[in-house]
């Protein structure tokens, strides 16, 4: 039977100290980890408006298929990844846009997503109009100050990359980049002129029927544009189109 080796007095505190140093090494790290993490919420919590409604907002959720939203007449299907989110879409959003309601047309599709520990908002919005001018939807929907030409540019068709034409002036808060253009479609690239405030960035999209037309946008703000686009990019892709 061995014998229990007994610790020497000095050995007693040499392993105390490492014990004391090893907490101490811990609790630097932890308060380090906590203060980054409060920087990321105190970001969030600057970008997103205080007028947002006291509501319960899921965690990110990865995505594990798809989705798709289709319009009554069938003219319009729109396929997305199932971690887009409709429970409290149109409260969030109406607090985002301060209330305002676009008298020349109407929501009939909202969803949203929640990506990273910011809790960066992205949105996917669906507006159906009466108006089938691509000029006056511009002007007095979307709000950029710019007039389409009747022509159609021809384009190689490419899902992987969207080139950008033209540089538009704008009016004083936005300004729009003519990504494509097509007989029955316009998709822009529209984002804030301020360097301060709630700044976001947005794909729209203008489908123009005979008696209606759809705007499809799909927006986020200005410090997430970069990770966000290129799943914004896949949806705008997938939109089929009957007029």
């Amino acid at each position: 039977m061995k014998q229990k080796t007994k610790l020497t007095k000095k050995e007693r505190l040499k392993y105390i100290l490492i014990s004391i140093a090893c907490i101490i090494i811990l609790s630097i790290f932890l308060c380090f980890r906590i203060n980054a993490l409060t920087k990321i919420n105190n970001a969030s919590l600057n970008i997103i408006p205080k007028e947002i409604p006291n509501i319960t907002m899921p965690y990110e959720m990865k995505a594990t298929g798809y989705e798709i939203f289709e319009t009554e007449s069938r003219d319009l299907k729109i396929t997305f990844p199932n971690n887009w989110n409709k429970e409290h879409g149109t409260k969030i959003f109406e607090a985002l846009s301060g209330g305002e309601n676009k008298l020349e047309a109407k929501i009939i599709f909202l969803i949203y997503k929640i990506t990273g520990l910011s809790g960066n908002l992205s949105f996917l919005l669906v507006e159906e109009t009466e108006k089938t001018d691509i000029n006056d939807i511009l002007h007095n929907i979307i709000g950029v100050d710019l007039v389409i030409k009747n022509e159609v540019q021809n384009k190689e068709n490419d899902d992987s990359e969207v080139k950008k034409e033209e540089g538009v002036n704008s009016n004083d808060l936005k300004n729009a980049l003519i990504v494509e253009q097509a007989e029955n479609s316009l998709l822009l690239e529209v984002f804030s002129k301020e360097k301060e405030g709630v700044l976001t960035h947005a794909y729209d999209k203008i489908l123009v029927g005979e008696n209606k037309s759809y705007i499809v946008s799909l927006f986020t703000f200005e410090n997430f544009w970069e990770s966000e686009k290129t799943e914004f990019l896949e949806i705008i892709n997938s939109i089929v189109f009957n007029k």
